[in-house]
Formats: structure tokens, sequence, C-alpha cells
């Protein structure tokens, strides 16, 4: 369990990083992670993830009112 929560914790970081983001070094493919795990261990992946995707969220609506506001010129 401990090497899971490890490799989950790591997931916003990977997700966040410019490599990731722009597809550095894929040469025309499509990006995407694969990220295995027990089957018995489901509930806790799903419970991470729906706290990285909540974070990421909150990322992009600070992202889209600094720019909102910027256009505006607030």
């Amino acid at each position: 369990m401990k090497a899971l929560q490890s490799r989950l914790d790591l997931i916003l970081e990977r997700i966040e990083n410019p490599r990731f983001l722009n597809n550095d070094g894929l040469g025309n493919e499509i990006g995407f992670w694969i990220f295995d795990y027990p089957a018995k261990q489901e509930l806790v992946v799903r419970a991470s993830t729906g706290l990285s995707i909540h974070h990421l969220l909150q990322a992009m609506e600070l992202l889209q009112s600094i720019t909102s506001s910027k256009i505006i010129g607030i």
C-alpha cells in the first residue's frame, strides 16, 4: 500500500510537468501515461485521482481568473 501511495503522490507532478503537457520527445505521438495498480486497490486509486482532478480544476479556474483580469484590465 505504501508503494502505491507514493506512486499516487507523483501523479500531479507528472501531469503538471511541461514535458508531459507539451508531448516533448514523442515524435508526433499522442501523449499518455499508463498507471498500473492492483485491482484490489481500485477504491484507493479512485479517491486519489478524484482529489488530483479537483486540484487541477482549481488550478485551471485560478489561471482563467488571472488571464481574464489581465485582458479586462482589472
